[in-house]
This record gives structure tokens, C-alpha cells and sequence, in this order.
């Protein structure tokens, strides 16, 4: 894992960014994790944050193709 974020109103959801493998999200405090990559190039994501006051709102720092935003809590990505 590189980086992680916690839902700050929701503190059982959590999104990973790991080497090579994009984003990983979980529901359910980290019992299991689901890829959520739609829109992501394959590549290592070493950063990641969360709006605090929008938390459907993910910024996401990857090694080889810049900066990338959701706003629908991980389920599509766009180039910021």
C-alpha cells in the first residue's frame, strides 16, 4: 500500500492506492476491497486525498500519469 484515506463522515470506508495496482476501496473498515480503477491509467498511486466536507470528492497523485479526481467516491476517475 502507498497511501491511504478514510471517510471522515463515514470512518468504515476506506481508499488505497498501491503500487501498480490503482485504487482500492473498502466499505466495511478494511474486511475486504474492491479495485475501483475506472478511468485510471495501470500505475502506482502514491497519494491520495479526501475533501472533508465532500467526501464523495478523492484526489489521486499517480507515479506516471499526473493527477486524477472522482467525485462519485471512487467510481470514475478524470485527469485533473
Amino acid at each position: 500500500m502507498q497511501a491511504l484515506v478514510i471517510n471522515p463522515l463515514t470512518p468504515t470506508t476506506l481508499y488505497a492506492g498501491t503500487e501498480f495496482g490503482g485504487i482500492f476501496k473498502s466499505a466495511i473498515g478494511g474486511g475486504t476491497w474492491g479495485a475501483v480503477n475506472r478511468g485510471l491509467p495501470a500505475t502506482t498511486v502514491p497519494a491520495l486525498a479526501i475533501d472533508p466536507l465532500t467526501p464523495t470528492t478523492l484526489y489521486a497523485g499517480t507515479s506516471f500519469g499526473g493527477f486524477f479526481k472522482s467525485t462519485d467516491g471512487g467510481g470514475t476517475w478524470s485527469a485533473s
